[in-house]
Formats: C-alpha cells, sequence, structure tokens
C-alpha cells in the first residue's frame, strides 16, 4: 500500500497544520484526490518548507512521503469489510514526458528518496521500541531498592542516550548580532533557563514538542530521533518539487544520507548492544525481587550503506 486514506475524522492539536478531510461514508458518489506520494513517514517534527501553500491548501507539512513513480496502480476500496479494486494508470506531465533518459532519472531520485524513507521509518520503529523500555524503567527510577534504582538509572541513562528524545545541550541560539559570536566554554547566559526535556514519544508529530530545541552551535551525538530529523530534511529535498527534474539526486544530498545512515548503523548497533547485553542482566536483577522483566526483542533492525546498500 503507496497511500492510505479513510472515513475517519482526524485529530490535529495544531492549529497550524491542515486537517485532511476524512473520506465521506454517505451513499453516493465522492471524488477523492490523491496527490501521487507516498503516506508521510514518521517524523520528530512536521513544518512547511514553503510555508504560504499549505495555509490556503490541504498540503502535508514537510516531510512528505516520495512521489510515486510512472506506472500500473491498484485502487482498492474497503466498505464493511468487503474490498473493490480497480486499475490505475500514472503517467508523468505531458511536457515531461516519459522518455527513457527522463524516466531513468526519475528513478534515480525516487530510489534515493526511499532510501532516507526507509531510514527514517527504521529509526522511528526503533525509537518506539525504546520509549517503551524508558517507560517501564520509570518507576524503578523511584525505587526504595537502592541497588534496583542505581541498575535502572544507568540503564535508563543508556538508553536515552541512544533514543536521542532528551538532548537540550546549550540551548544559546548562534549570536549574528554586534556581540559577535558566542563561545560555548563561557557558559550559559545568565537569563538562560534550561528547557523542560519533553519526549519526543508523548506527541511525536507535535511541532510544538520539540521545536526549539535544535541549535546549530550544538553537536549532538548520534541518536535515533537527532538521525531522524537530520533524513527528514533531506527527504524533502530529495522528494520535493521539481527534485527530478535535473541530472539525477544531487551528489551533496546522497553525501548526506550515506553519513546519516552510517550514524544510524552506529545506533542500531549500539541498541543491538544493549538489547542483548544490559536488558538480561537487568531483568536477572528484576527476577530475584519477583518483579516483571523488561521487553527484550528477539530482534533489532539493520540498514544497509553505502556499497552493502542494494
Amino acid at each position: 500500500m503507496v497511500h492510505a486514506a479513510g472515513s475517519a475524522k482526524p485529530e490535529s492539536g495544531d492549529r497550524w497544520l491542515p486537517v485532511t478531510r476524512p473520506l465521506s461514508a454517505a451513499p453516493g458518489h465522492h471524488r477523492v484526490t490523491w496527490n501521487l506520494r507516498l503516506d508521510p513517514p514518521p517524523a520528530q517534527q512536521h513544518r512547511f518548507a514553503h510555508f504560504a501553500p499549505g495555509l490556503f491548501a490541504e498540503v502535508p507539512a514537510d516531510p512528505d512521503g516520495p512521489s510515486v513513480l510512472p506506472g500500473s496502480y491498484r485502487v482498492r476500496l474497503t466498505v464493511a469489510g468487503t474490498a473493490y479494486t480497480q486499475p490505475l494508470v500514472v503517467h508523468n506531465d505531458r511536457r515531461v514526458g516519459e522518455a527513457p533518459a527522463t524516466l531513468l532519472v526519475q528513478r534515480r531520485q525516487f530510489e534515493l528518496s526511499m532510501k532516507i524513507y526507509d531510514a527514517m521509518r527504521t529509526a522511528h520503529r526503533e525509537f518506539t521500541r525504546l520509549s517503551r523500555i524508558r517507560a517501564a524503567l520509570r518507576p524503578l527510577l523511584t525505587s526504595t531498592d537502592a541497588q534496583l534504582a542505581a541498575a535502572a538509572a544507568a540503564l535508563d541513562a543508556n538508553v536515552a542516550a541512544l533514543d536521542g528524545s532528551d538532548w537540550t545541550g546549550l540551548v544559546i541560539p548562534d549570536a549574528d548580532d554586534e556581540a559577535g559570536e558566542v563561545d560555548e566554554k563561557e557558559g550559559k547566559h545568565p537569563d538562560f533557563v534550561p528547557p523542560k526535556p519533553v519526549s519526543v514519544s508523548k506527541d511525536y508529530d507535535d511541532p510544538t514538542s520539540i521545536l526549539g530545541r535544535r541549535f546549530a552551535n550544538v553537536d549532538h551525538p548520534p541518536a535515533f530521533a537527532t538521525v531522524s530529523l537530520a533524513l527528514g530534511g533531506m527527504l524533502t529535498k530529495a522528494a520535493g518539487p521539481g527534485a527530478g527534474s535535473g541530472a539525477g539526486p544531487d551528489a551533496a544530498t546522497v553525501a548526506d544520507y550515506e553519513r546519516s545512515c552510517q550514524q544510524l548503523s552506529g545506533v542500531l548497533e549500539a541498541w543491538r548492544a544493549i538489547n542483548s547485553q544490559d536488558l538480561p542482566r537487568m531483568n536477572a536483577e528484576l527476577a530475584a525481587r519477583k518483579l516483571p522483566p523488561l521487553p527484550v526483542r528477539t530482534s533489532v533492525s539493520t540498514i544497509a550503506c553505502g556499497s552493502k546498500a542494494p
């Protein structure tokens, strides 16, 4: 399935984001518009790359899903458990045409977009798994058993470093006025008040939950949330309007993706070690106290980068 729409009423807590109207469930004929894109990927932050169109049209905020390639598709309508299907053929705009060279450029751009798209889904999947671990650890952090509380705190710190939801860093915006650059070594601004960390697992698609918490003068270590945020910007660039009109994927975007892919691979490897070593050790402590175990994954996602990529 490349795109899904339904008659359920969508919810949005952000009045600046457009709410897509649900499909009508009333009897009769109805017109449905498909934007010829895959569903948007899960992302830490949704925003409008081009703000004005978002105010006057039902356009999803970036990052959006990649545009589909010309070809044959199938439309499936499910009503009361019964599915009805019809064929659908997608063509390029006549001004673009479907010459072999044009289709080759589009395919190369689509393949890069899908690599970024799949990487975001991988990061999100493992991020949510870590969120469940942290939720299970939370009551143990205040345990009256000092040894158990210390073990839970150590594990939570390791997991927090990988999910990336609690990073705040030095939140002084880059100075560009007459005062010159801000030297991080000189400490925080006297009026600085650290923000209260907001877990993006709570309101994953609410941009107000983490907007303003990432600045260029803070070099965050790779984590699922930070890598996914970078990938979202790449997807907007790689899959945006007119992205396939040139000679193919932009070299800088390809290099950025490869760097983020390697970072994500490293975070996955660290999470794999926690899952296979730290969690069983913690569960042994819990079993000794007749407490329920933390969830351990039978496997952790992998991602192929560089020459290993298909």
